[in-house]
């Protein structure tokens, strides 16, 4: 359904400006210095590691949970397509 496109898209782009938002700060390749030399990885506490899973976790869930919803309004759409086009009923294809 329209609507729920619409959510999944809006999902997406939330979930790409939280994560460009994320890398513009401390980016892995900016590690490297301008003499080439490698800065190695900081500790990051134990509390920010467990707030960074648990939010892209729910990222993850939310995603998943859109993609299932307009998949399943995709289907049931095609469906009752197939069904008016043969003039068919759910009735008549439970029963063969």
């Amino acid at each position: 359904m329209p609507g729920e496109k619409r959510l999944l898209g809006a999902i997406i782009r939330n979930i790409r400006s939280e994560r460009e938002e994320a890398e513009s700060g401390n980016k892995l390749h900016n590690r490297i210095n301008k003499k080439g030399e490698v800065n190695p990885p900081s500790l990051i506490p134990l509390r920010q590691l467990q707030d960074l899973y648990a939010n892209a976790s729910s990222e993850f869930i939310v995603l998943i949970s859109a993609t299932l919803k307009v998949y399943k309004a995709t289907c049931e759409e095609i469906l009752g397509l197939y069904l008016k086009e043969s003039g068919c009923t759910s009735k008549n294809l439970r029963h063969g």
